[in-house]
Formats: C-alpha cells, structure tokens, sequence
C-alpha cells in the first residue's frame, strides 16, 4: 500500500465522518426545531389559556363591580326615599292642630315624668301653657332648637329626658330603618 493509496483511505474514512457528522447534526437539527416547535406550541396554548383566563376574570371584575355599583345606587335611591318620607312625617308633625298636638304631648310628658323629677322643662312657645297645666311645679323654658315634644330636665341638670319630637324620630329613624325600608320597598 503506498502513500496514495492511505492518503486515499483517510480522506474516505475522513468523507465517511463527515457524512456522519453531518447526517447526525442534521438529525439533531431536526430533534432541535421539533422540541423548540413543541415547546412554541405549548407556550402559545398557555398564552392563549392566560388570555382566556384574564379575560374571563376582567369581566367577572367588571360585573361584580357594576353590581356593586347597582346597589350603591339602588340604596342610595332608597336612602333618598325613606328620607323624605320622615321629611314628610316631621312636615306633618310641624303642622299637628292644637287638639292633637296637646294628645301628643301630654303622652310625652306622661312618660318622661316616669324617667325625671323635672325642675325644667324645654318647649315650644305654643306649648308652654299646656306643659305647665301637665306639671305644674316645672319652669318652662322656651326653645325654638325642636319640632315639638319636651325635654325635661331635673333641678341640678343631671338628668334630662329627651321626648322631643326631634328625638323620637332620630331614634325610630336609626332603629327601624330597615324595618320601613322593607315596608316601602317590599
């Protein structure tokens, strides 16, 4: 064997490796591209999933925040109305004629003698004369700062009895809210 002829012999065996190497890379080439495929593929499914996703919660966001702000309105609405129906009972208690404005009060008087020795009592001018009749020994200070009713108070202003008109209504307003918007709107 001369030199050509093992100078033959490598540059084919040399040919063989290179075909193989290439028909390897090729190979892995192709491995390669088809798991980056995959993995663009999958990554493209988990995309649009995430999309799917955010967009499904941005409504559900949307709704429940359009909801929220329904019922703010609604109560809002509802707040409006209960506030002028006690708009409307303090306007008809203001305007009570003297017979039942005197039945009125001397109730009020009646019950808040049960919680007061009264030395003072805070009234209406219209209505001084009658508090006076109901408790004699009481000195009647004229007020303007009520709708009506009595505020009695004893001699060194420790106790003091709010049956104004005011305060009957404050207190059915905060404690039976619910109760009338029920009735109102149900």
């Amino acid at each position: 064997m001369g030199l050509e002829d093992v100078l033959e012999d490598i540059k084919n065996t040399t040919q063989k490796e290179v075909h193989e190497i290439e028909v390897n890379a090729f190979a892995e080439k192709k491995r390669i591209l088809s798991r980056a495929r995959e993995k663009v593929a999958l990554a493209e499914k988990r995309l649009e999933q995430d999309i799917a996703d955010a967009s499904v919660s941005m409504k559900k966001r949307e709704v429940a925040a359009a909801k929220i702000e329904g019922k703010r309105l609604h109560l809002n609405a509802r707040k409006k109305i209960v506030d002028k129906a006690y708009a409307m009972l303090r306007e008809k208690l203001s305007s009570l004629d003297r017979e039942e404005r005197a039945k009125i009060l001397s109730k009020l008087v009646e019950s808040a003698i049960l919680e007061v020795e009264p030395a003072y009592a805070y009234v209406l001018k219209e209505d001084t004369e009658l508090v006076k009749k109901l408790v004699p020994k009481v000195k009647c200070i004229e007020t303007t700062g009520i709708l009506g009713g009595v505020i009695l108070e004893n001699a060194d202003g420790s106790v003091r009895v709010n049956k104004s008109f005011d305060s009957i209504l404050d207190e059915m307003k905060s404690s039976s809210l619910k109760e009338l918007s029920e009735v109102i709107f149900d």
